[in-house]
């Protein structure tokens, strides 16, 4: 019995050193996965949420140029920022996700302008459209302030569970849902919308002229948003609106220009002739 029982003990420590030893070898292996210790759910969102790359800026008399490639797949855009040494950042202008090119006018003299290109993510809402009333008779603009606006009475955010917009995942469940449009004067429409998103940086209200787009920003809301009053539109005129809620991805590397003197005009130009 003992002899069997010495046996039986060396047979497992012989194939307990056995395991051991496979998986150090193993784990000492090269992988045939570049991206090995990634789950697949993260590589997934690795690509999709890829930063901008190559970002380059040069001067064009007094306007910068910039260039950049995009890398990511997910659909959301970027927004082009400027800075000098020292200060914040500064938005430009908000583009789609496929631009890769800005023009920056008409530039001060003396100075460093640094940029970057910020991209966000998220999915759009359905598209809802109206049209616009007649201008007033007296051509006088109406005094509206845009912003939130006050909940409805016995209102309720009868929403699914909250999703979160960060992953490939569940990004289109997070997008906002029931998107309606009225108008509140005959140049200003109200927008609301079930916040459906449990992360999100912000919402983006954006307006088109078609259905289809191109679409612009026109109003950056912060998180929670779920209302907004647009004014000063175009009288008689059919305006798209879609609403996203978005999160910031990473930045592009930065890249930045120095412009020079501004030259003194030429007698001839200074008098006028």
């Amino acid at each position: 019995m003992r002899t069997e029982r010495s046996a039986l003990r060396s047979a497992c420590a012989r194939t307990t050193l056995s395991t051991l030893l496979l998986t150090a070898l193993t784990a000492c292996a090269p992988s045939d996965n570049p991206q090995s210790g990634q789950s697949p759910a993260a590589a997934a969102d690795a690509a999709a949420f890829a930063p901008p790359t190559e970002l380059t800026a040069t001067l064009a008399g007094p306007n910068a140029v910039l260039n950049w490639k995009n890398n990511a797949t997910e659909h959301g855009g970027c927004w082009v920022e400027f800075s000098s040494p020292g200060a914040d950042f500064i938005k430009l202008d908000a583009l789609p996700s496929d631009a890769t090119t800005y023009r920056h006018p008409d530039l001060a003299p003396e100075t460093k302008f640094i940029y970057r290109v910020l991209p966000f993510f998220g999915r759009a809402s359905e598209t809802v459209g109206i049209t616009t009333g007649a201008a007033p008779a007296d051509a006088t603009p109406r005094l509206e302030a845009e912003g939130p606006l006050p909940p409805l009475p016995n209102a309720t955010n009868a929403s699914a569970p909250f999703q979160s917009v960060r992953t490939t995942a569940t990004i289109a469940k997070a997008a906002p849902a029931e998107l309606t449009v009225q108008l509140a004067s005959p140049l200003s429409v109200d927008l609301r919308w079930i916040d459906r998103c449990s992360d999100e940086e912000g919402y983006l209200v954006e307006v088109s002229a078609q259905p289809d787009g191109p679409f612009m920003v026109c109003a950056l809301l912060p998180p929670d948003a779920n209302s907004f009053k647009k004014t000063q539109l175009p009288p008689e005129t059919r305006c798209n609106f879609r609403v996203r809620a978005f999160f910031y991805g990473t930045p592009s590397n930065l890249a930045s220009v120095t412009t020079g003197a501004t030259p003194e005009p030429s007698p001839a130009v200074a008098e006028g002739k």
